[in-house]
């Protein structure tokens, strides 16, 4: 399923919250945390829902090209456009929604503070920074701490890394790929992939390994949206573990 059913999320929610709620009356001395904590979880629901809702806008415009209008020479620019519109606001969502977490998760960490953003990792460079800098001092003796570190390996380093290029310098290029079916030569698709790229710094487009190093597609969109609410549920579920 490529869509993401955003009633499920509010309802998941709701339950968080109703968790935190009945864990005031028991855990006394961790009142002031779990106050915290439930005013987070209670006005989270814009940057919660906000990749979801703009990953289903996005597959509905993959899902009906056609009548989309994105092939029409008249309205096509502005169809193209809105495309590439759900496509880095999603990326931008989960970049906001990685954030929040980082602050649910210092009300655990009182060394994290408040207002700390999740920040990177270079594996290669050593370099790191914000929240990954407490990742990375943590992962081998905290469990979610080492889970963190493992999603930012697997996903979350190529989620995010197109951010800055998307919100300060440039838009991502866009280009179309066209999908044959060895099974039927007469039946073909189309495939949009997003580049975190220039087309000016040299990509070949011919090159196919040369343009998946550097792509997103509709796949990508769908694992990091989906591992990010796995990754939401994860840390609620600490915090809340934390605190019993």
């Amino acid at each position: 399923m490529l869509n993401i059913d955003i009633k499920k999320l509010v309802e998941q929610n709701i339950e968080f919250e109703a968790r935190v709620k009945n864990l005031l009356a028991e855990r006394f001395s961790a009142f002031d945390s779990l106050i915290e904590l439930y005013s987070i979880l209670n006005n989270i629901y814009p940057s919660y829902l906000a990749p979801a809702y703009h990953l289903n806008m996005y597959n509905q415009l993959v899902n009906d090209l056609y009548s989309s209008g994105i092939f029409d020479s008249l309205n096509g620019k502005q169809q193209h456009a809105i495309l590439q519109i759900e496509f880095q606001d999603t990326l931008i969502a989960i970049k906001g929604l990685l954030d929040r977490l980082v602050k649910i998760a210092a009300v655990y960490y009182k060394d994290i503070t408040i207002n700390t953003t999740f920040g990177f990792y270079d594996s290669k460079t050593g370099k790191k920074s914000k929240f990954m800098s407490h990742v990375l001092q943590r992962a081998d003796e905290d469990e979610y701490m080492g889970t963190i570190l493992k999603e930012y390996d697997e996903w979350i380093h190529k989620a995010v890394g197109p951010r800055d290029k998307v919100i300060h310098y440039n838009d991502l290029p866009i280009v179309y790929r066209i999908l044959l079916d060895s099974n039927n030569p007469t039946f073909e698709t189309i495939e949009f992939v997003h580049l975190n790229k220039d087309l000016n710094e040299g990509v070949v487009l011919e090159d196919n390994e040369q343009v998946d190093n550097i792509a997103f597609d509709n796949t990508d969109l769908v694992k990091f949206v989906n591992r990010l609410y796995g990754l939401y549920n994860l840390t609620i579920n600490t915090m809340i573990d934390k605190f019993k």
